[in-house]
């Protein structure tokens, strides 16, 4: 008998099976890498916003020689520079939504909760933050000297 050349059914049954195989990997690193992808956007975001929130307030706290008036939601220093707090509720979410103003200027936005103090005897200026990343509340505080030379 010659030697037949071609597919026979058992021979392209196992081709198409492991071609399954391999797509469905293949399904499963891409969805993978498109949900680390826009998990590491958002974190990024997020990165963002606090440098941005602690430049301001870093330079603006160091070239300020006192703290005039504060409250949670307002901070006001004698180098003209006013911070305040105000907040949108979200309807989809049910939530408030907290943004920071520097001079009338949105400088920060997006989290559940801000708060500003200040402690006389020692001249620090706190800020606390809370926001959600990941399904998880992250509570962030932050302690600055007010005045050159700290």
């Amino acid at each position: 008998m010659k030697g037949n050349k071609g597919v026979t059914l058992a021979s392209l049954t196992v081709y198409i099976v492991v071609l399954g195989i391999i797509l469905v990997a293949l399904t499963f690193l891409s969805a993978n890498l498109s949900s680390q992808i826009g998990e590491a956007t958002i974190k990024g975001g997020l990165s963002n916003e606090y440098i941005k929130l602690y430049s301001f307030l870093i330079s603006d706290l160091k070239s300020a020689n006192r703290v005039l008036e504060f409250s949670n939601e307002y901070l006001r220093l004698d180098n003209d520079v006013e911070y305040t707090v105000k907040y949108i509720y979200d309807r989809a979410t049910e939530q408030k939504q907290y943004e920071i103003y520097r001079n009338d200027v949105l400088i920060t936005e997006n989290f559940l909760d801000v708060a500003f103090g200040y402690d006389y005897d020692s001249n620090t200026c706190s800020i606390d933050l809370k926001y959600i990343y990941n399904k998880s509340l992250i509570e962030k505080t932050q302690t600055i000297q007010v005045g050159r030379g700290y």
